[in-house]
């Protein structure tokens, strides 16, 4: 019973596979349902784009970024197509080289 309640809305809706959930993206179910967020997520045939997102990119023919809602993380954990989710952070970006600090 402690699951449930850690896990709000995705249990609400039955039962999900968590393994396919990124530990980072299990922190997010409690905000608004309407909040958006940006996943990456790995699928199992080359090209298949999964319900309730908005694609960003491709990094391979299996791997993309996109953009979704958290009311519809629930959906993309259940599709049989998704083989996991996880959330995109951007990455920190490497100063010029003229302004890093000399190491020499």
């Amino acid at each position: 019973m402690a699951r449930k309640k850690k896990l709000g809305r995705l249990v609400d809706e039955g039962p999900l596979d968590l393994g396919k959930l990124d530990l980072g993206l299990r922190r997010v179910v409690d905000r608004r349902p309407d909040e958006e967020i940006d996943v990456i997520i790995r699928v199992a045939t080359a090209d298949y784009l999964p319900a309730g997102i908005r694609l960003r990119g491709r990094i391979s023919a299996k791997l993309l970024t996109a953009r979704t809602s958290v009311r519809d993380l629930p959906r993309l954990v259940r599709d049989p197509q998704v083989l996991s989710v996880a959330e995109s952070e951007p990455l920190p970006l490497v100063p010029p080289k003229a302004e890093r600090a000399d190491t020499d």
